[in-house]
């Protein structure tokens, strides 16, 4: 196939190409009529028939890109843009890092999440989601055979146990989702419980981060070394790094002196014990 014209965007504002066919658009999408959105959705559907579309809002654009600078999208060009992507059948990965979407943002995405039959990837890093907007997406999630990446890392404020629910269920029900990141967050021994069960539950999980800046309880130690055993998909598995006490790994008959290890790589057979990497364990 060869190379394609891209169609114009000079009518619209705050669209435009970026590299490998990523439509970019900030947050003066707004600022278009509403004949000019309906031309937007005529586009997304029309470069469908062409090639895949990556949908990119993010503040990271440099100059040096010869792009413009937008600011953050935020929950209005959030609202604004959702029902539009609907028009796209073969949208494939939509990137809302840093664009200050809170849960009015998260649930107008929630509501057009399973109309786009193509998304693969989500991206909702650094944002202010929180519980309402957390149970949005979870519950479009529940039913999704598409989706297979979502990344949740560093809401403002962190998410807590209250949240951890919602992703549970999700967990339990879905069996497309490969990767979820949902480091850097404020869960507790309850809110890891939960996610510890959903995983070891899970069929499809290959990647799961849950790093966080907290220690992990002996509940905890004792519901991830069943998580191990039960769960036969996941292959990366990243937590807070602990150094566990002597005793521990005298009971346990491994030998790592006083090294910094990852908790389940001490959980695991001898037989599957992974290459030792910083905060992660594969297996």
């Amino acid at each position: 196939m060869g190379a394609v014209t891209l169609p114009r965007l000079d009518h619209l504002k705050g669209v435009c190409w970026g590299a490998e066919n990523c439509l970019i658009i900030g947050p003066q999408v707004a600022q278009n009529s509403e004949d000019q959105l309906n031309q937007l959705a005529g586009l997304l559907e029309s470069v469908s028939a062409i090639f895949s579309t990556k949908i990119e809002v993010t503040t990271r654009i440099y100059r040096r890109q010869r792009y413009p600078i937008y600011s953050m999208l935020g929950d209005h060009g959030l609202n604004v843009l959702s029902p539009r992507l609907l028009s796209s059948k073969t949208l494939t990965q939509i990137n809302l890092n840093e664009c200050d979407i809170s849960d009015a943002g998260a649930q107008s995405l929630a509501m057009v999440l399973n109309g786009l039959p193509s998304l693969t990837e989500l991206f909702l890093n650094k944002n202010r989601i929180g519980l309402p907007g957390i149970k949005a997406l979870m519950n479009a999630l529940l039913t999704n055979g598409t989706l297979k990446t979502l990344h949740l890392n560093t809401q403002n404020p962190p998410l807590s146990d209250a949240a951890a629910r919602p992703i549970s269920a999700m967990l339990l029900a879905n069996s497309t989702l490969t990767s979820i990141d949902l480091s850097d967050h404020a869960f507790r021994e309850r809110g890891f419980s939960a996610i510890a069960f959903a995983v070891g539950a899970n069929t499809g999980l290959v990647h799961c981060d849950i790093f966080s800046n907290r220690r992990l309880s002996s509940r905890n130690i004792t519901e991830l070394k069943e998580m191990s055993l039960t769960n036969s998909t996941l292959r990366y598995f990243k937590i807070k790094q602990i150094k566990l006490i002597s005793n521990f790994l005298q009971r346990n008959d491994f030998n790592f002196a006083q090294r910094q290890v990852t908790l389940l790589q001490l959980l695991l057979p001898l037989s599957k014990l992974p290459v030792i990497e910083e905060s992660s364990t594969h297996f």
